[in-house]
């Protein structure tokens, strides 16, 4: 059952500019209705809701540029959301949040990304120790009314701001760290945070009280960006009610037990998210440099854990790791980027 949203561009224009067209576009309608009546769900084609004006059937990215560019938001206007998908996810909700362990310390920067792009404070978004200890998974994960982001892989962000904001400010130039290179410090950073599964750590080798007043300011800018880029990708889930289309997907919830809780999403929903992700850096002020190399340093996180890959080397300069799709459910890592790119240049 196709459920239409305004986020769901990248199905409609797939990786279209960022992979050279090789998928076709359809010709829009020249003289759109900016008011479209609703349709039956049930009826399986697009679905908009003819009192919201930022909802054209035509033109879904517009759409949610312009749903996203409000101040106050919360999910997608252009979709409604079943009662049978309702149930099911706040079931699956329930028990995921009945099984992991949140952490306080990032609360401050969870609302400060929030408020930075006017998103609502009813948006449930919680920090989990370490993500990897409760589920097969890395970065966030998201559901119906709730939204996660993995503490350890902001504990390596966080580090690796300090990083950068130093050897911005070329306070340690001499040090023996920074003459290592930035692909040695990255590299130390996630090795020693992987020494404390389950836990979060402090800094070691980049701590804050290194830092001058204006080189944390800086380091803020540099973790806001990085730290951003994941949140919002995880928002973007839950913005574009990717858990009840994946439950309303039925070839796609069919590998799933009925109460088991869906850990990842298909490769529309990631890279849909990613979209979301690109419009809410530019709306934020990010770096969007930084919003990319997220994609990089959540690669090599999970590589990293996984065993084998020991250096960022590894995935930055590898062909295989950058172009060719490793799982069915992600898209390639220059795939990714290219898509946070589209997204960030469309919001004007």
């Amino acid at each position: 059952m196709n459920v239409y949203g305004a986020a769901r561009v990248i199905r409609i224009v797939a990786l279209a500019g960022s992979l050279l067209g090789l998928f076709g576009c359809p010709n829009p309608d020249p003289n759109p209705d900016p008011n479209p009546p609703p349709v039956s769900p049930n009826s399986g084609t697009p679905l908009s809701i003819g009192s919201t004006p930022t909802c054209v059937a035509t033109d879904p990215e517009g759409s949610a540029v312009r749903a996203l560019k409000l101040d106050n938001i919360t999910k997608d206007p252009c979709q409604i959301e079943l009662s049978q998908a309702t149930l099911l996810g706040s079931n699956m909700d329930a028990q995921f949040l009945a099984q992991v362990n949140f952490t306080p310390i990032y609360d401050g920067a969870i609302s400060r990304l929030k408020q930075q792009v006017g998103m609502s404070p009813t948006v449930n978004i919680r920090v989990v120790t370490d993500l990897a200890c409760f589920e097969p998974a890395g970065g966030g994960m998201t559901g119906l009314n709730i939204v996660t982001v993995d503490g350890k892989f902001l504990d390596i962000l966080s580090e690796y701001a300090n990083y950068r904001a130093l050897a911005e400010s070329r306070i340690f130039a001499e040090s023996t760290l920074a003459s290592l290179g930035q692909n040695a410090a990255i590299n130390h950073i996630v090795s020693y945070h992987q020494l404390y599964p389950c836990n979060n750590a402090p800094a070691a080798y980049y701590p804050s009280s290194l830092l001058s007043t204006t080189t944390a300011s800086r380091a803020t800018q540099i973790f806001d960006s990085l730290a951003g880029a994941i949140m919002y990708h995880e928002y973007g889930h839950y913005w574009a009610h990717a858990l009840s289309d994946s439950i309303l997907d039925q070839a796609f919830f069919s590998q799933f037990t009925p109460y088991g809780y869906i850990n990842v999403y298909p490769a529309r929903e990631e890279n849909d998210a990613d979209f979301v992700a690109g419009i809410l850096s530019h709306k934020s002020g990010h770096d969007l440099s930084l919003s990319e190399e997220m994609i990089d340093l959540m690669a090599f996180y999970m590589y990293f854990r996984q065993g084998g890959v020991t250096d960022i080397a590894q995935v930055e300069n590898s062909y295989l790791a950058q172009f060719v799709q490793q799982n069915p459910k992600y898209s390639s890592l220059a795939a990714r980027k290219s898509i946070i790119q589209h997204g960030y240049s469309v919001f004007q």
